[in-house]
């Protein structure tokens, strides 16, 4: 990314929450004239369409016979036609024109590869924007930024540094959405794009029609990679980075050198795979049971508990935390379940017994669980919720000791499940796990 794209993306500082916005398929069209197409075989041509508002490439359409097709959902968007060389000359990839399509219909747009000067709009004499009207927002399906490759070899495959960027883009698209809803962003127009944003704020422009600022969407996922190419072979590896945690997973094929759209085609399904990722258990279901006791002199006290609780995924995953192992943490909440505690205390010659359930509610408190290896760690907790009834108990002994009398004893907000275990992320069932009360409260 350029200096100058860099502060742009600066400006957007500040993160909100969107998903991407569903509709009746839309038809964008037409012919692509002026500039050179490379022969067949020896490289390709596409036509890009990039939401005006959120920069997700929504299609993107080979060129075949000088005619494009995209299907995308009805909006705004800003096109861009590339040609693609396999080796030799630098390819162009120019801005096409913006286009707006209603629900279901078809636009017929006519895009030239000529290449143009242009130069990022200003906003000449306009004061600066509010920082959150250019601000990024968040998602938690994967949104991918597929940056340059490195090219090692002659020089006359260095195109395919933004070649395999370009092709990688145009057939991972197709097989993300499907996978796991994931979709890729535009960065190599990033700061054009963002200038004609920031230019439509001014007050020479009607609001009615302007851009909506604020809704670009920030990627979570960056794709790098890298081609070796020595004698008559190329190897191509290709690295997924999860920007939200740090962690890498990779996939490298060989093959002819003169034939790198086939080696790009045989990573795609894998880097697909590794951007969407094993998808964590929807919830964790098992044991807590546990019990906890304390002595002062005469007097003791033993609490214990035994039943089954339900941590549903949040969604969301993050990195390491603490002195976590490293890897990618998926988080769960308590969903439901229930608890029979049981009181037994002695004080002297007198005894105490009590019994009741508790049943869990949804709560806040979060939970990890490590993802992505064979035995992962995890901690699991709890508390009972904080409107729980005080267990009632009742006293047996001498006449001194009350007998027959009866107590409360307080048990709201006590952590039932609070373990470090490891087992397969891949199961959905708790390991043992040794519930924790935060303290006993002696009867009294």
């Amino acid at each position: 990314m350029t200096s100058r794209a860099a502060a742009l993306a600066a400006l957007a500082a500040g993160l909100l929450l969107a998903w991407p916005a569903s509709a009746s398929a839309s038809t964008i069209a037409g012919k692509v004239g002026g500039g050179k197409l490379p022969k067949a075989g020896k490289g390709l041509v596409t036509v890009r369409a990039v939401g005006a508002t959120d920069l997700v490439i929504d299609d993107v359409a080979r060129v075949r016979s000088r005619r494009f097709k995209l299907e995308v959902p009805a909006g705004r968007y800003r096109l861009f036609a590339a040609t693609i060389p396999f080796r030799g000359k630098p390819g162009v990839d120019v801005s096409a024109g913006n286009v707006r399509v209603r629900a279901g219909k078809r636009k017929t747009q006519r895009v030239s590869l000529r290449k143009r000067r242009t130069k990022l709009p200003t906003v000449p004499g306009f004061p600066a924007l509010p920082r959150a009207s250019a601000a990024f927002v968040t998602v938690k399906h994967p949104a991918v930024w597929i940056k340059h490759f490195t090219v090692s070899g002659p020089s006359e495959y260095d195109v395919l540094r933004k070649g395999l960027a370009d092709m990688l883009i145009t057939d991972v698209l197709t097989a993300l959405g499907p996978a796991c809803g994931g979709v890729i962003v535009e960065r190599e127009k990033l700061a054009f794009i963002l200038g004609e944003q920031l230019l439509q704020q001014g007050p020479q422009f009607d609001p009615a029609s302007r851009v909506q600022t604020g809704k670009i969407i920030a990627h979570n996922r960056e794709v790098t990679g890298s081609l070796n190419i020595r004698g008559g072979t190329a190897t191509l590896t290709a690295v997924v980075t999860n920007v939200a945690t740090g962690a890498t997973r990779s996939v490298t094929r060989s093959g002819p050198a003169d034939r790198p759209f086939e080696l790009e085609q045989s990573i795609v399904e894998e880097v697909t795979r590794l951007i969407c990722g094993d998808s964590p258990p929807a919830a964790y279901v098992g044991q807590a049971s546990g019990s906890t006791s304390g002595s002062s002199g005469s007097s003791s006290q033993t609490l214990s508990w035994n039943g089954n609780v339900r941590l549903r995924h949040t969604g969301d995953v993050i990195g390491a935390v603490g002195s976590d192992p490293e890897g990618e943490y998926a988080l769960y909440a308590p969903e439901s379940g229930g608890i029979h505690v049981i009181l037994d205390g002695v004080d002297g010659d007198c005894s105490y017994h009590g019994e009741t359930d508790v049943t869990i509610a949804p709560a806040a408190e979060i939970s990890r669980v490590q993802q992505g290896v064979g035995a992962p760690s995890y901690s699991l907790q709890a508390k009972f919720p904080v409107d729980t009834p005080p267990l009632p108990y009742t006293i047996t002994g001498p006449d001194h000791c009350r007998g027959g009398g009866s107590g409360l004893f307080p048990i709201f907000g006590r952590v039932f499940l609070n373990t470090l275990v490891t087992q397969r992320s891949s199961s959905s069932q708790l390991a043992g796990t040794v519930a924790a009360p935060l303290a006993l409260t002696k009867w009294g």
